[in-house]
C-alpha cells in the first residue's frame, strides 16, 4: 500500500481505520512530521496506528509528534509519559488542560509544567496563568509578581473555591490581598468576600473600603469576631447600627 510521498496527504485524509494503520506502517520510513501530525489528528487516529508512530525514533524525535502522542487519548500511559520529556512550558500547558487526555498525563503535565514556574520569565507565567488548568492555580496564585495574579484571577477556570481555598492554605502577601480586594468580579462572591475579610493578612485599608458592600450577616460576623482588627470590628458594629453612611472608609494608619 505505499504511495508517493507528494500523494501521502491525500491518501491519509481519505484513509478509514483499517486503511490507516496500514498506510502510516507502509511508508513508516517515508513520513515528514507533517505526515504524522496530519495521521494523529486524524478522526479514525488508532492505538495500532499510534504504536506505529512510536515505533519510529525519527518521528518521535519531532517535539510537535511528541507533544501530539502525549496528549492523544489512545496512546498507553508509560509511552504518553516518556513522550512528556522535553516537551516545552506551552506544549505542558496544552497537555495539562486537554480534558481528553488521559487523567495521569494531565497529572504528569502539569507537575512538570509547575517544576519549571520558578525558571519561566515574567511574561510567560502570565501566559502559564491566564489559560492553566486548576491545578497550577495554588503556585500561579502565590507568584511575587501581581501581573500572574491579575492573570490568574482572569482564568476563566477559576472558581470561588479555588479562590477560598488559597486564602485558606496558601500564603498570600498583603499586597497580593489588597489586589484581589479590588477585583469587582471577586467581591461580588460573599464567600471569596467574607474570606478576605477575616484574613488576618489584609490590609485594613482594603478591608474597610470593602465593608460597605458585605452583608449584614458579614457584619455581625466581623463584630463578634474576637480576631478581628479592632477598627474592622468597630465599623461593622456602627454598621450594623445606622447603616452604610455612617462609616468612613478613608484609610487608616495602622
Amino acid at each position: 500500500m505505499s504511495v508517493g510521498e507528494t500523494g501521502l496527504p491525500a491518501r491519509i485524509s481519505k484513509a478509514n481505520r483499517s486503511t490507516l494503520v496500514a498506510l502510516v506502517a507502509d511508508n513508516l520510513t517515508r513520513l515528514t512530521e507533517r505526515d504524522a501530525l496530519q495521521a494523529m489528528r486524524h478522526p479514525h487516529a488508532s492505538e495500532a496506528m499510534i504504536e506505529e508512530i512510536l515505533s519510529s525514533k525519527t518521528l518521535l524525535a519531532f517535539r510537535g509528534v511528541r507533544r501530539l502522542v502525549a496528549a492523544h487519548p489512545l496512546t498507553p500511559r508509560h509511552a504518553a509519559l516518556r513522550c512528556l520529556e522535553d516537551l516545552l512550558w506551552r506544549d505542558l500547558l496544552d497537555i495539562g488542560r486537554e480534558i481528553r487526555t488521559l487523567p495521569p498525563v494531565r497529572i504528569a503535565a502539569n507537575r512538570k509544567l509547575e517544576n519549571a514556574l520558578r525558571f519561566l520569565a515574567v511574561g510567560e507565567r502570565v501566559a502559564v496563568a491566564r489559560f492553566a488548568a486548576s491545578a497550577l492555580f495554588p503556585s500561579l496564585l502565590d507568584d511575587p509578581d501581581l501581573r500572574v495574579l491579575e492573570a490568574v484571577l482572569a482564568n476563566s477556570r477559576l472558581t470561588s473555591e479555588d479562590l477560598q481555598r488559597w486564602l485558606a492554605t496558601g500564603h498570600p502577601r498583603p499586597e497580593a490581598l489588597a489586589f484581589v480586594a479590588r477585583e469587582a468580579r471577586w467581591m461580588s462572591r460573599p464567600a471569596v468576600r467574607i474570606a478576605l475579610l477575616t484574613h488576618r493578612l489584609t490590609p485594613r485599608a482594603a478591608a474597610l473600603a470593602l465593608l460597605t458592600s458585605a452583608s449584614r450577616g458579614e457584619w455581625r460576623r466581623l463584630a463578634e469576631d474576637p480576631s478581628c482588627d479592632a477598627l474592622l470590628a468597630a465599623c461593622a458594629r456602627e454598621l450594623l447600627e445606622n447603616g452604610p453612611n455612617s462609616v468612613d472608609r478613608s484609610p487608616k494608619s495602622p
